[in-house]
């Protein structure tokens, strides 16, 4: 009984095991099609296609999400943010960080675009709460170019004198 029930298991895991070389080739796959996709999208940006850039980071944004890669996504989502901003579709750009931010939550970056944007849509408390968190993170990874960044944007009066 013990012998047998040992030889189910051991067929049902060689069924599911995948060899190095496929796994290994399926991430070279996955990672060649996102790197495509944003080659693509930074490209048709450069010639002012930004609808048709955006459509390509979305469309690559959906697929990160699906293959549960978060630093593709994280990299598209910034950049369709960046495209959603030149184009001045803030709620679209913030909502793009905001899907960024999500799976990066230690990115100083991010907090400080979003506060930008929070700023440019009258939203006073949310922006005081991202430069705060910015300067915070900031201060943690010893950024100092992005401390000296704050400094000159005079966020300290946005952010206030107290922690938020």
């Amino acid at each position: 009984m013990y012998g047998q029930r040992l030889e189910e298991l051991h067929s049902v895991q060689e069924r599911l095991t995948i060899s190095p070389i496929s796994a290994s080739e399926v991430t070279e796959g996955i990672m060649k099609k996102f790197r495509q996709i944003l080659e693509q999208s930074l490209q048709l940006a450069a010639s002012n296609k930004l609808d048709e850039a955006l459509s390509q980071l979305n469309e690559g944004v959906r697929n990160a999400a699906k293959e549960e890669d978060p630093k593709w996504l994280i990299l598209l989502a910034k950049n369709a943010g960046l495209l959603f901003e030149k184009q001045g579709k803030l709620d679209r750009a913030k909502a793009s960080y905001r899907l960024a931010l999500k799976h990066s939550k230690s990115d100083p970056y991010l907090h400080y675009s979003l506060a930008e944007i929070c700023l440019k849509l009258g939203q006073a408390v949310a922006a005081r709460r991202h430069i705060a968190a910015c300067r915070k993170l900031a201060e943690s990874q010893n950024d100092e170019d992005l401390l000296e960044i704050l400094k000159r944007r005079n966020h300290r009066r946005v952010a206030g004198p107290g922690p938020v």
